[in-house]
């Protein structure tokens, strides 16, 4: 599995000299089983997840980055709290822009993501998540209760709802979510994250990057496993001109 992993990140460019490799560790995996209703129940093996870390002498090649994204907050053992904590601190004092996303979420690990919140500019998890954390149901309540711990915004994903930004400078808006024959929402979270980072990086505005995030998790609901139907910048773009977004109305 991790020579799979490794190969496919290669096959797209992506630098993997700081990847990690773990003796005696599995790769981390999952089976999900998608249900007629869309529900995802999963069977997952946290593997070298829980076992990976990010040292000191480590920090100058990861943090030479324009954007740095924590996607596994709650999966990470040897990384959660303080260790994450510090990796943003200096990463904000960097200048790079860290986006934060949980991999799995329970009320009480609400504790250790309010100490990554102030350190975190974009806060991009599902809304069924940010209930758990929270323990509130409002939508817009979710976002307050975020940004009440510092985070510079909460960007809500609501399924086949679409995504509802909040930042802490008031500005908030919904976007509907695009009308698509849906084959898989595996992977449509990260799908989104990405589309997000990449809409910013190119010089986006909020409400665009917010379409081009929408956009991308979209084309990934199309085909079976993360990134089916994602092909490039240009097609996404042109796919989130083209396509016609829902009419419903947030969901509060």
């Amino acid at each position: 599995m991790g020579d799979w992993v490794l190969g496919r990140l290669n096959r797209y460019g992506v630098d993997t000299s700081m990847m990690q490799r773990i003796d005696g560790v599995g790769t981390s995996s999952s089976i999900v089983a998608v249900q007629d209703n869309g529900q995802r129940p999963a069977m997952h093996m946290k593997g070298a997840t829980g076992f990976f870390e990010v040292t000191p002498d480590q920090f100058d090649r990861v943090l030479d980055a324009s954007f740095v994204h924590v996607g596994g907050a709650g999966l990470m053992d040897r990384m959660d709290g303080e260790p994450t904590v510090d990796l943003l601190a200096r990463a904000k004092k960097r200048g790079c822009v860290t986006t934060l996303d949980v991999a799995s979420a329970r009320h009480e690990d609400m504790s250790m993501i309010a100490r990554l919140l102030p350190h975190v500019d974009y806060f991009l998890p599902s809304v069924e998540e940010a209930r758990l954390l929270s323990g509130l149901t409002d939508t817009q309540d979710v976002a307050r209760f975020m940004l009440d711990r510092g985070v510079g915004c909460c960007i809500l994903t609501l399924g086949e709802h679409g995504a509802y930004y909040h930042h802490a400078d008031g500005t908030r808006f919904h976007i509907p979510a695009f009308e698509v024959d849906v084959v898989c929402t595996c992977g449509c979270g990260d799908a989104f994250n990405a589309g997000f980072a990449a809409g910013l990086h190119r010089g986006l505005d909020a409400e665009s990057a917010v379409t081009l995030a929408q956009a991308t998790s979209a084309l990934n609901a199309t085909g079976l496993g993360s990134q089916a139907g994602v092909v490039s910048f240009e097609h996404t773009m042109d796919f989130a001109r083209r396509t016609r977004k829902k009419t419903n109305t947030l969901a509060a």
